[in-house]
């Protein structure tokens, strides 16, 4: 389902927009300001499915918080649930793509996302986190690092990931975290770097 969404969704943002398009994403978004999600669903995938690429970025957000909608709806639901997850994280990577102004933004929530919804899959939690904290660097959300690493230290622990490579990520983690509470100093992002170097002594 995640791949045909991604399939019919046109790249090209020059075309003028289709009246379906207009008339789909005018649907959903008045029953998204309702928070009438269900009903904005249907309308929502058929805008998802015929507009260009870049013709609102709020798509993407408000697709967002649709799905996460649906996954906490279906959260005993194993197999509805993950592919629901499946699309969000699809979600935050095509706003990056699509706006390249939001794309920090983006793959932090894509991030705390993962961290929220897939806290138990140490191997895909970890890969998302390195790759969000690759892009996004000193801009990465504090919890991001936090997380990365204790992924790290399960994978260790699991015998999948050796002592010099999780000792990197606590590098880089504090390497980032020290210029993030330098510039911020608050109680969060402090706590959140504790957290960190307590980590560090699971290896």
């Amino acid at each position: 389902a995640v791949l045909t969404l991604a399939a019919t969704f046109k790249v090209s943002a020059q075309e003028n927009l289709d009246p379906e398009c207009i008339k789909y994403l005018s649907y959903y978004k008045e029953y998204y300001k309702q928070k009438s999600y269900e009903q904005a669903l249907p309308s929502w995938r058929k805008a998802f499915a015929i507009c260009p690429s870049k013709t609102r970025e709020t798509v993407y957000t408000e697709g967002a918080s649709l799905y996460r909608y649906l996954i906490n709806k279906n959260r005993n639901n194993v197999i509805a649930k993950e592919a629901y997850i499946d699309t969000l994280l699809m979600l935050h990577d095509m706003r990056a793509e699509n706006y390249p102004k939001s794309a920090v933004t983006a793959l932090n929530n894509k991030g705390l996302d993962m961290i929220n919804y897939i806290q138990d899959d140490n191997k895909a939690l970890f890969k998302g986190c390195s790759e969000i904290i690759e892009r996004n660097g000193v801009s990465t959300k504090p919890q991001i690092f936090l997380f990365n690493l204790n992924s790290a230290v399960a994978l260790y622990q699991e015998g999948s990931l050796g002592t010099e490579d999780v000792l990197e990520v606590y590098e880089r983690a504090i390497e980032n975290l020290d210029k993030i509470v330098a510039a911020n100093p608050t109680e969060s992002n402090m706590k959140v770097k504790g957290d960190v170097e307590k980590a560090r002594e699971f290896l």
